[in-house]
């Protein structure tokens, strides 16, 4: 019997990670894009704290 739930949980596990690689794969693109507006905005409120070169953002 604790051969039969070890294969079980192998199983399990080995399916969980080939569903995550998949999902990833499948929605690659929205990964990236929620990672790219999420950079943009926390560049965006690092140059709001920082006052002293608002005269150089044309630059």
């Amino acid at each position: 019997m604790k051969g039969y739930k070890l294969i079980l949980c192998a199983v399990c596990a080995f399916v969980t990670v080939v569903a995550a690689v998949t999902a990833v794969v499948i929605f690659r693109n929205e990964i990236i894009e929620f990672f790219v507006d999420l950079k943009d905005k926390v560049d965006i409120k690092k140059f709001r704290r920082n006052g002293e070169y608002e005269d150089y953002a044309d630059m």
